[in-house]
């Protein structure tokens, strides 16, 4: 798992905050995260593809963001960027973190389920 973060986060774990940006000298608020543009990271399907010499590799697939591509930090940038232009700057790094927390989470390793218990076993060991 430390390697996964490491190679998808840089060791940290990054949590976006989304807000609309107030104040803008143009008179129009900057748009710092769009509707659209959670609904398309929301969608993007996310798939963990077989690793190589450093780790576990993540395919993201998302026809907003224009096809299938394996997830970098850079690349998932200028995808945003390029898909979402009215987007501030802001905007994208924030995108690029969801992204990235949704990649980490696909790749974490599914959690231990309680086994259930029966009645029939519950008894058993009720009359001992």
């Amino acid at each position: 798992m430390k390697r996964l973060l490491s190679r998808i986060t840089g060791g940290r774990m990054l949590f976006p905050w989304f807000s609309l940006g107030h104040g803008h000298a143009s008179g129009r608020p900057p748009v710092t995260f769009s509707l659209e543009l959670d609904a398309a990271i929301g969608a993007a399907q996310i798939v963990v593809r077989s690793p190589d010499d450093e780790g576990p590799r993540v395919a993201i697939i998302s026809k907003t963001l224009g096809g299938s591509f394996v997830y970098s930090r850079a690349e998932a940038q200028k995808r945003i960027a390029s898909a979402f232009p009215e987007v501030d700057q802001a905007g994208v790094q924030r995108a690029v973190l969801y992204l990235e927390n949704r990649a980490v989470i696909a790749c974490a390793p599914p959690e231990d389920v309680a086994k259930r218990g029966s009645w029939v076993e519950k008894w058993r060991h009720e009359t001992r």
